[in-house]
C-alpha cells in the first residue's frame, strides 16, 4: 500500500471513530437530558423532562375482593376507606371492619358498628403498621382503633380533634417513630391561615408527642388570601380550576407537599433534609367556554333559593393545576394524579345544557422515590378514579394495585391489578 492510500485510510478510520464517539456522546446528552439532579446544602432538586413519546405502562386485573355475585359478608355496599396488609389481606370499612383474604375467597369481621369497645362508627382511614397492627381513623367518635394481627381489639386512641383528614393521609404509621395523623383545620378568617397544623405525630401507644405545621415555603403560588378561598365547600369546588395546596406524608416519615401552579413536589425528610422533584411538561390550557362555564355554574349553585350571587373571586386561569392529587406508595413511589382537560357533559337541568367535569379515567404519574420519573400509568378499560377529596385513594405496593370499583347496581368491590411496564 502506497503512503499516500495509508493516509487517506487511517484518515478515513479517524473520521469513522470520530463520528462514532461522537454519536456516542449525543446519545449520552440525550439521556442526561432526560434527568439533572444538583445539591446544594440539604436541598437535593431533581428534574425530569416528559419525552415526547411514552411507553405508558398498563394493569391488569388479578383478582378481585367484594363480589357483586356472592351473598352476605362478601358484599360491598360501600367503601369509605380500606387498605392492604403485608400478607396481602384486604381490610375493609363499612358497617364495621371486615377481612378478606388476598384472592377475596375469604372474609371474616374484626369490627362491628357502633361507640363501644373494639366498635367502630366513620372509618375514614386505616393502614396497617410495621408491627401488623391495624389502625383505623374513625372521625365520628374522634378516635384511632386499634387491632392486632388476628384481628382482636386492642386499644381506643382518643383524639382531641374533629378536624381530621381522609384517605391515605389519614393515618400514616411511620417505623420506630410512631404515627402520623392527617389535619385539615379551617382556614383562619381574615389571615392566611398559616402557620397551620397538617399532623399529629402519636407515639407507639397512641400518645400524642407532636405537632407537624407545614413548611413556610409550602403556601408559595397557592396563598388564600381571597376571602373566596376561605374553607369550606369552596376549597374543593375550586380544585379543577385553581391550584390547592397538597400533602400527604409517607412511611419514613416525610412529608410530601406541593402546589399544582408548577409541577413541583417537595419531599421533606424527617432529618430536615429535602427532595424536590421538578417535572418538566407542556401545561393544560382551559379553553374559555371551559372557565366561563365554572363561573356560571357556581353563581347557579349560589343562587339556589332566590338569592342573587355573583361571581366576585379572581378569573379562572387559563393553565390547569398540574396535578390533582399525591399519593405516596408503600415502597416509597410517588403517584401522581395530574390535571386533565375537563370534557363536556350533556345536562338536562336548565339553564345551561353542558357541564364540564374532570375526566375518570386517564394516567398517573409515576416518580421512585429518588425523585426519577418511571413514566405513566394507564388505567385499565371500563376503570375510573374520582381524586375529589373524601374519596379513596388507591393503594400502591411496587407494581401492585388495589383500586375500588362500582358496578352498575352501586355494588362496590376492589380490583387487584399488577402494572405491565
Amino acid at each position: 500500500m502506497s503512503v499516500g492510500r495509508f493516509l487517506v485510510s487511517l484518515l478515513g478510520l479517524c473520521a469513522l471513530g470520530f463520528l462514532l464517539f461522537a454519536c456516542e456522546d449525543v446519545e449520552t446528552d440525550r439521556e442526561a437530558e432526560a434527568v439533572s439532579v444538583q445539591t446544594v446544602g440539604d436541598t437535593t432538586v431533581v428534574t425530569t423532562r416528559r419525552p415526547a413519546t411514552l411507553d405508558t405502562a398498563r394493569m391488569t386485573r388479578t383478582a378481585r375482593i367484594g363480589r357483586g355475585d356472592a351473598p352476605g359478608d362478601f358484599l360491598l355496599m360501600s367503601v369509605p376507606a380500606f387498605t392492604v396488609g403485608w400478607r396481602g389481606e384486604v381490610y375493609v370499612a363499612g358497617e364495621g371492619i371486615r377481612v378478606f383474604s388476598p384472592d377475596g375467597s375469604g372474609v371474616r369481621r374484626i369490627a362491628s358498628s357502633g361507640q363501644g369497645p373494639g366498635e367502630v362508627a366513620n372509618v375514614t382511614g386505616m393502614e396497617v403498621d410495621g408491627l401488623g397492627r391495624l389502625l383505623a381513623l374513625d372521625l365520628e367518635n374522634q378516635r384511632v382503633a386499634t387491632f392486632d394481627t388476628s384481628g382482636a381489639f386492642l386499644a381506643h386512641w382518643p383524639l382531641p380533634h374533629d378536624r381530621l383528614l381522609y384517605g391515605r393521609q389519614a393515618v400514616v404509621p411511620v417505623p420506630e417513630q410512631g404515627t402520623l395523623v392527617g389535619m385539615h383545620p379551617p382556614v383562619t378568617p381574615g389571615g392566611s391561615g398559616f402557620p397551620r397544623p397538617i399532623f399529629l405525630r402519636l407515639d407507639s401507644a397512641g400518645t400524642i408527642q407532636d405537632t407537624l405545621f407545614a413548611p413556610a415555603r409550602f403556601r408559595r403560588g397557592c396563598t388564600p388570601d381571597d376571602p373566596h378561598f376561605k374553607g369550606g365547600l369552596w376549597q374543593d369546588f375550586r380544585e379543577p380550576m385553581f391550584p390547592k395546596l397538597k400533602w400527604t406524608a409517607g412511611r419514613t416519615g416525610e412529608i410530601v407537599y406541593g402546589c399544582p401552579s408548577e409541577y413541583v413536589v417537595d419531599r421533606l425528610q424527617p432529618d430536615g433534609s429535602l427532595l424536590r422533584i421538578v417535572h418538566q411538561r407542556d401545561p393544560m390550557v382551559e379553553p374559555p367556554e371551559v372557565r366561563s362555564s365554572f363561573v356560571e355554574v357556581y353563581e347557579i349553585f349560589n343562587s339556589r333559593g332566590g338569592n342573587d350571587w355573583s361571581w366576585r373571586g379572581p378569573e379562572p386561569p387559563e393553565r390547569k393545576p398540574y396535578y390533582h392529587r399525591l399519593i405516596v406508595g408503600r415502597h416509597g413511589r410517588l403517584w401522581v394524579w395530574p390535571g386533565h382537560l375537563r370534557q363536556p357533559v350533556p345536562n338536562p337541568m336548565p339553564p345551561f345544557s353542558d357541564v364540564w367535569v374532570d375526566p375518570r379515567t386517564g394516567t398517573f404519574d409515576v416518580f421512585d422515590p429518588e425523585g426519577r420519573f418511571l413514566g405513566p400509568v394507564q388505567l385499565p378499560e371500563g376503570i375510573t378514579y374520582q381524586w375529589h377529596p373524601g374519596t379513596q385513594a388507591p393503594f400502591f405496593a411496587g407494581d401492585t394495585v388495589w383500586m375500588v370499583r362500582q358496578d352498575s347496581l352501586n355494588v362496590h368491590y376492589i380490583d387487584r391489578m399488577e402494572i405491565q411496564w
